[in-house]
């Protein structure tokens, strides 16, 4: 009876603080989704943007006749400085940068001929593995737009959506055709399955290396209650390690920082318990059945982190 109220009062803290830092989450003080598309075998310089559907999204607005909105320009070059600048939004008058405001009404035009809204952002593409980061409430649905200064050419891609709070493209552009403005090339969704999955297992796998030496630390040996250890904690990390990335695949690393305490106290609840039962027929007291279980998620948690910032891609 015992246990299942402090299991219970468990579950109740866990939706508590889920929720904390879901609200959190979405409220102007963490990460915001974005958009990052990488462009591959780029041949010429050339300037991108995202069209969107709707006529703004965050702190990105439309230029609309009826001057609800500003005229202004964000216009973000390669080595990572962005040049802005806006004016009232009924003024006729062009930019000071002459080649912004070329390049400004070139976009302008492609989201009017094509049914989206240019949010007057762009992006200056000059070499292989450039890329368009936008990073602050990027519009959902959106065509990626490109201009091509040397030949004054215009294309406009395929329509697109956002998979994921942080969503990957990439362009192959050996297959935009510069001089042709009816190619629709498709950006091809990038996210990192294969190694998501892989470092998910090299977690889990290091999780049981360190638990198991800590079980020899507690002199907890034999084939069962190794069997034991193992098998609870292939459980236990791969519900946890599935669900921490479920949340950051849709709502970003900020709320997991929130989850992950919460999650480790269940998953501690869900161990002790386990171990307690099951380790005790291996003449295991439970006191110590517990207190193993704290200390070997507690270390294996530390551990986690150590690793995470030194090996940032697969943790």
């Amino acid at each position: 009876m015992k246990k299942s109220i402090a299991l219970f009062s468990v579950l109740i803290l866990l939706v508590t603080l889920l929720s904390v830092g879901y609200s959190c989450a979405n409220a102007d003080m963490g990460p915001k989704p974005s958009v990052r598309i990488t462009f591959k075998n780029v041949t010429e310089p050339f300037y991108a943007t995202l069209l969107s559907e709707t006529e703004t999204t965050g702190p990105a607005t439309a230029y609309l006749d009826n001057g609800r909105y500003e005229k202004q320009y964000n216009w973000y070059l390669p080595n990572g400085d962005a040049d802005y600048y806006s004016c009232d939004s009924f003024s006729d008058e062009p930019f000071p940068n002459a080649v912004a405001e070329d390049i400004w009404q070139k976009f302008q035009n492609i989201g009017s001929e094509d049914g989206f809204y240019f949010l007057q952002m762009w992006w200056q593409i000059e070499g292989d593995d450039n890329v368009l980061n936008w990073g602050y409430f990027p519009p959902d649905v959106f065509k990626v737009a490109f201009y091509f200064p040397e030949s004054n050419t215009v294309v406009v891609s395929e329509t697109c959506k956002s998979y994921a709070f942080d969503s990957y493209f990439t362009v192959d552009m050996l297959h935009v055709n510069a001089t042709d403005g009816a190619v629709r090339p498709i950006p091809q969704p990038s996210y990192d399955y294969l190694g998501e999955i892989l470092g998910l297992l090299f977690r889990i796998a290091l999780t049981i290396l360190i638990e198991l030496c800590i079980a020899l630390l507690f002199r907890i040996r034999g084939g069962r209650a190794v069997a034991v250890i193992i098998i609870t904690n292939a459980v236990t990390q791969i519900l946890l390690n599935v669900f921490l990335n479920l949340i950051e695949y849709f709502q970003g690393i900020f709320l997991v920082l929130f989850a992950f305490i919460p999650l480790e106290l269940l998953v501690f609840a869900i161990e002790a318990t386990v171990y307690g039962i099951a380790l005790c027929k291996q003449g295991v007291p439970i006191w110590k059945s517990v207190l193993y279980a704290f200390t070997a998620n507690f270390v294996s948690a530390v551990a986690g982190f150590v690793f995470a910032l030194l090996f940032p891609t697969t943790f």
